[in-house]
């Protein structure tokens, strides 16, 4: 019965432990940085303590989902020239509204955030 007794007690800490452990995420940052267009839109410089936005043109290949499309950067090396953006939250609710036709040339502007995820901000017809 004690050697029963002890196991339990034994077997709780360690749910207890590994329970909290999950609730930790190690110290690391997965939050998305909030991104605000300067007024004046993508083609005037950004106001300090804001992401930049950079300025190109490609082909927009067409929409991959709800919340992000396809495009060939124009002049970009070959491991680089696709890529996928995310729809910044302005963009999202008026994109339907741009009329884009697949395989289009367009020119955009975009923030690359966390080092590998971009977000578009504009993106128009050329």
């Amino acid at each position: 019965m004690k050697k029963t007794r002890i196991f339990t007690i034994i077997l709780i800490v360690l749910v207890a432990i590994f329970g909290l452990a999950g609730c930790f995420n190690g110290g690391v940052d997965n939050s998305v940085p909030d991104i605000v267009v300067p007024n004046g839109g993508p083609d005037h410089s950004p106001q300090e303590n804001q992401e930049e936005i950079l300025i190109g043109t490609g082909t927009y290949v067409g929409q991959i989902d709800n919340n992000s499309v396809e495009i060939i950067i124009s002049g970009a090396t070959e491991d680089m020239a696709t890529r996928a953006f995310r729809f910044s939250p302005e963009l999202m609710e008026k994109f339907d509204s741009l009329g884009l036709e697949d395989n289009s040339p367009v020119k955009f502007g975009y923030v690359i955030y966390n080092q590998d995820q971009w977000m578009l901000m504009s993106i128009e017809p050329m």
